[in-house]
Formats: C-alpha cells, structure tokens, sequence
C-alpha cells in the first residue's frame, strides 16, 4: 500500500468518526498543527483532569492499589463501590496519572508524593510477589491475590512503566523525590525477567502455583486459568 491509498484508507475511516476536513488536513508528520478551538482546549483539559481524578479517588489510601473498574456515578463512586478488586495495571496507569496530576496541579502536590511513596513502599514491602512479578487482580485493600488469576507478565510491566515513570518524574525534587526514586529502582530490580523465560525465547503470558507457566495454555485460550465468569465480569 502506498501513501495515497494510506490517506485514502485514513480519511475514510475518519468520515465514519465524524471528522472534518480541518482535521485531516496535516497528515501526522507535518510540522504544520491546527490550533485547538477554545472550546476543544476546554474538553481536553476537563477530560484529563476527570482521568486524573478516577486514579486518585478510587485507590486505596492504605496499598495504593487502583481498583479494577468503578460504577459511572457523580460525583465519584469512591466509598460507594462495593467491589474491591484492584488490578496491577491500573495501579502503574495510576502512578502516571499521578505525575500529571502533579504537573498540572490538579491536587495538592505533598499529597500526591505521599501517595507514590506509599503505593511504592507498599508494592515494594507488602504486596505478594513472585520473582518480582505481581498477580493481575488483587483485594485492593489487603493486597491478596483475587479469583487465583495468574501471575501477570505484563500487567507488571505495566505497573513497573508507571513506578519508573514517578522515579525519573520525583527523582530531582525535593523532599519525597530520592525515596521515591529509590523504591521505583528496587521493585524494577527485583523482578526476575529470565524465570519468565521459562527457557524459552518468548516471555510466558503468566505463572499461577496450581498450573505454572501458561504458555501452553495459551494455544487453548488464555482465560482457562482466570475465566470472565469466573472473576466478576
């Protein structure tokens, strides 16, 4: 396929969404940018704010762990969702929010370093592990694995791009900063990249105590081990 029929490709599918020809006009690559309307500018900053906001408000104060979805209610679910299900994922999504949030000061700032510090010091402490790596979905006030789901590859790959995040974001401020940076290293240390190997050029998709690694259970469908009727969903 050549780029003419690529921006054909493009400019189809972005008539299905609904956009204009403003939009398309400066394909991705050209040093030419369309100014944001206020109105735009307003939506996107409303819209990052509102996502900064669901990884603060639904966290454990106590493991910082994020929960795994929340009830869409005004003003936020927190303390009204029942479900304590956190996932590891949402918690490394978290930690980066956390760094915008700062940025942008959407919340205190010594706020939001305490928070890091804590989910950092717990994840580093307290939340069970496995040769470094953390289970998918965890009770995201005690830390203790949920519905026997799998040790997760790379939903701790996920955690750890946001604990790595808030160490180069933290490291150089003052106060909170070096323990932060400190903590983000020892948890990305620890985890065992070749036992997830399993001898193998490719990483296992997961580990669980009662199967062990899941690669060949994978060929079969990986939720054999973690199955969505299973897990709440």
């Amino acid at each position: 396929m050549n780029r003419r029929d690529a921006l054909k490709l493009v400019a189809a599918g972005a008539a299905g969404l609904g956009l204009n020809e403003t939009a398309l006009a400066f394909p991705f690559g050209s040093a030419k940018k369309r100014e944001l309307t206020a109105p735009e500018d307003a939506f996107l900053e409303d819209l990052t704010q509102a996502g900064c906001r669901y990884f603060w408000e639904e966290a454990s104060d106590k493991t910082g762990q994020v929960r795994d979805r929340a009830l869409a209610q005004i003003p936020s679910s927190h303390g009204k969702e029942s479900r304590r299900v956190s996932s590891i994922a949402a918690t490394g999504f978290g930690l980066t929010a956390l760094c915008i949030a700062d940025w942008r000061g959407y919340l205190p700032r010594n706020d939001i370093r305490l928070r890091v510090l804590h989910t950092l010091q717990y994840h580093w402490e307290q939340m069970p592990q496995e040769h470094g790596f953390f289970y998918h979905y965890n009770d995201m006030e005690t830390g203790v694995r949920a519905f026997k789901c799998e040790l997760s590859s790379i939903d701790t790959c996920i955690f750890l791009c946001g604990a790595l995040m808030a160490r180069e974001y933290f490291k150089n401020t003052s106060g909170l900063g070096p323990q932060i940076a400190e903590l983000a290293t020892k948890i990305y240390d620890r985890v065992d990249f070749p036992w997830m190997l399993n001898k193998e050029t490719q990483f296992s998709m997961g580990w669980t105590p009662e199967f062990g690694f899941l690669a060949r259970a994978l060929r079969r469908g990986r939720w054999r081990f973690c199955p969505r009727n299973a897990c709440g969903f």
